[in-house]
């Protein structure tokens, strides 16, 4: 991270990668439904979660 010649530059893309993201996902809830269905299908044991509850509602 050293190579960023302003030493709080990190931290003010971190922060706004994290502000970008929230408002993606309040905004575009269908990309984030993708993307947590993308993880869910490689990670079989909480794809099982998300299908009991889904189910329940």
């Amino acid at each position: 991270m050293s190579s960023f010649p302003v030493p709080g530059f990190a931290d003010i893309v971190l922060i706004v990668l994290v502000v970008f993201i929230v408002f993606a996902a309040g905004k575009l809830p269908t990309a984030v439904s993708a993307v947590v269905r993308a993880i869910q299908r490689g990670k079989p044991e909480k794809n099982s979660e998300g299908a009991n509850s889904n189910r329940t509602g």
